[in-house]
Order: C-alpha cells, then sequence, then structure tokens
C-alpha cells in the first residue's frame, strides 16, 4: 500500500493520543500508527532518496508538526497529548452526518507546500550532518539568538566548542552582565539514529558543575525515551531538540534557509458585499 503522506496522518494521530490519557511517547505513536494503518514491514523500512530517514518517520513528524502548530497536540513535556482544542476538533470531526466534502484548491496548495517543507527539512538535516563540529555549534547559537535568546550584539553570544569545553558547546546570554546564560551542547549524529543516554547524563554533570539554571542538547538524531525521561528528574532544566524539531526551528527562523517565492491565499469576503 502507498504511504499515507503527512494530511492523512493527522486525525488517526489525533485519535491515538485521545485514548493516552497520560500521553504517549513519539516513538510509541509511530509504532502504532503504522500499525493501524498495516504497513508492511518493507513499507515501513522504505526510506527517502537520500537513504538517511525512514518516510513513515518523517510523515508522522510533520503530522505532529503539524497538530502542535495548531494548538490541538501538546508535547511539551517530550510526551504527546492531546489538548483541550485538539478533543473539541475531534468531536466534530467524528460526529455522524458531517461530509467529508471535496478537496479545495486551497487544500491542494497546503498539502503540497508541506511536502515540499519535509523534503526541505530532510535536506537540511542532511546537509548540516555533513558540516565540521564547528559550524554546527554556529548554526545553534545563530538559531537561538534568531528565537529571541540573548542580545542581537555579537559579543553576547559565544561559541565555545574548543578543547576542554567539559561537555558545553556554547552559551547564550540572556542579560549583557551575563548574569543568566543558557549553555548549549551540539551533537551531530546520522539522522535516524539514537544520541546515546550516556551523552545526556555528561551534558546534565556539566551543567551542575556550573551551577547552570538552563540547558540545551540538540542534534541532528534522535533522543530515546530512556534519555527524555532522565531530563525530567534532573534539577536543571533541560530542552531536548532532535532532528526533526531542529529542522522545522530553522524553518520557521529562516537559519540554513531562504525566501524565493512567497504566496497570498485570498477568500471572497462576503461581507463587503452585503447591500
Amino acid at each position: 500500500m502507498p504511504i499515507p503522506d503527512y494530511a492523512a496522518l493527522m486525525l488517526p494521530m489525533l485519535r491515538r493520543a485521545a485514548k493516552a490519557q497520560n500521553g504517549i511517547a513519539a516513538r510509541e505513536i509511530t509504532q502504532a500508527l503504522a500499525a493501524e494503518i498495516g504497513l508492511s514491514s518493507i513499507e515501513a523500512a522504505q526510506k527517502l532518496p537520500s537513504g538517511d530517514t525512514r518516510l513513515f518517520d518523517v510523515r508522522v513528524q510533520w503530522a505532529r508538526s503539524y497538530l502542535e502548530e495548531s494548538g490541538l497536540l501538546d508535547a511539551g513535556d517530550g510526551n504527546i497529548r492531546i489538548t483541550l482544542a485538539g478533543l473539541d476538533f475531534l468531536r466534530r470531526s467524528d460526529a455522524p452526518g458531517v461530509p467529508e466534502g471535496q478537496v479545495s484548491h486551497i487544500e491542494r496548495i497546503s498539502e503540497h507546500h508541506g511536502l515540499h517543507r519535509q523534503e526541505l527539512a530532510v535536506e537540511l538535516l542532511r546537509r548540516v550532518h555533513g558540516m565540521s563540529p564547528a559550524f554546527f555549534e554556529q548554526l545553534i547559537v545563530d538559531l537561538l539568538l534568531a528565537m529571541g535568546y540573548g542580545s542581537t550584539r555579537a559579543g553576547i553570544a559565544k561559541r565555545l566548542g574548543r578543547s576542554g569545553d567539559g561537555g558545553i558547546d556554547g552559551e547564550i546570554m540572556r542579560d549583557e552582565l551575563g548574569l543568566d546564560r543558557i549553555y548549549v551542547q551540539a551533537k551531530r549524529y546520522a539522522p535516524g539514529s539514537f544520541v546515546p543516554i550516556s551523552e545526556v547524563r555528561d551534558f546534565a554533570g556539566a551543567l551542575d558543575s556550573r551551577r547552570a539554571e538552563a540547558g540545551v542538547f540538540v542534534t541532528t538524531a534522535d533522543f530515546p525515551d530512556t534519555a527524555r525521561d532522565f531530563v525530567e528528574k534532573v534539577r536543571t532544566r533541560i530542552a531536548l531538540v532532535d532532528g526533526a524539531e531542529l529542522a522545522r526551528l530553522m524553518l520557521r527562523h529562516g537559519i540554513g534557509v531562504r525566501l524565493v517565492r512567497s504566496y497570498a491565499v485570498h477568500h471572497l469576503d462576503g461581507d463587503y458585499f452585503r447591500e
């Protein structure tokens, strides 16, 4: 069977999340969706043309991203949970007598735009993974600055990454006196692989030795559930940014990409034509 696109996975993902009262891990929901759809092991293992990442995994990740951006899902603590807005949307979608209707031109544009973003995200991760460690470390600092962390002054953001850095690759000073800092760890692993939990533990130890309040661990790969569970239990606040999230943030904040063309989509304004 053909592998569903991300749009076709959004409603099944919402339904699956609604059944998990305490949340569901990202890998678990991917496996559940594959089983529900009836993907064979060969289909589930199908890779993108680059050969680095499984096609189904990428489409699940993008379905999740769109649902989160729409406020229907929340994964703030690493587990995926349906929101109140998601439950309301699900009730309306599953209500009897609601017709599916025809796919509009706008929906088709949205679908093609989403597929393009998927392909671009995969290419971004492939390109980043092939760059030097120094480039990757600077990329993370640039991204955090673009997200509004720290000052726009060049001297506020530092790229460390030198020998003897003690497990810290960079730091962002949130104030000009350097009293409030975010420490950064950046690790390039092959997309589709997992960061060893020992790396996350070492980062937590490095943060603790600096009496740090917050840290960000960014990778081009993924984190095992054990790593996400670990950071929930330590004193220091640690954000884990996996490859899919990294690509999404780079696209959103214009890091490593440039706008080629933009379209405005209009609806007829019925209110204007009321006499």
